[in-house]
């Protein structure tokens, strides 16, 4: 099978990020646009939160003309990474237009995660994501904003989480929180 589309991190892997790839490769999917991923470090965190709930992790090996970047490292392009991708698009909370100029398509939205915007591309397109995808996007949200309570929390992030719980109600439920993230930093805002 030929992928057209190939997702990688654009930094040192968060869980964000991580959650990120894997939803948004399936929404591509979901739109015909052939897409697969490659996870190069997985944190402890994510991987414990697949484990939790049963959810297959299955890279892309082979490497693609059209790689679309998750996330923004300035490593990435003091390195000339980016050339060895030949990345056509960058998906990122972060406003990075007068760092890599108009050559390279950007999705961009102020929020306090990706996993945010990633939703965001679902409802847009009408589509509900998969029970994994949502899992994974949810927890990346409320990761990365500390369970709503970080200082870059925006209003995106908290109504992706309000959707992402709505559609998932039975899934999605608080009381886990504890049972994934027990470290101290995050433990102490639940």
């Amino acid at each position: 099978m030929e992928i057209d589309n190939l997702l990688i991190s654009g930094r040192d892997e968060s869980i964000d990020v991580c959650c990120s790839i894997f939803g948004y490769t399936e929404l591509l999917n979901k739109l015909h646009i052939s897409a697969g991923y490659n996870i190069k470090h997985q944190p402890y965190e994510f991987e414990k939160i697949c484990k939790f709930f049963n959810i297959d992790i299955n890279n892309t090996t082979m490497f693609s003309k059209n790689t679309i970047l998750i996330g923004f490292s300035q490593k990435y392009f003091n390195e000339n990474i980016i050339d060895k991708y030949n990345i056509e698009q960058i998906v990122t909370n972060k406003d990075i237009i007068k760092i890599i100029g108009d050559n390279t398509s950007t999705k961009y939205i102020k929020c306090g995660c990706i996993s945010s915007i990633i939703v965001k591309e679902f409802l847009t397109n009408h589509i509900i994501p998969s029970k994994q995808s949502a899992i994974l996007l949810y927890y990346g949200i409320i990761y990365q904003t500390s369970n709503l309570k970080s200082k870059n929390t925006k209003s995106l992030d908290i109504e992706m989480v309000n959707y992402l719980k709505e559609v998932y109600k039975y899934t999605l439920l608080e009381d886990s929180h504890n049972e994934i993230f027990k470290i101290s930093n995050f433990r102490n805002v639940l």
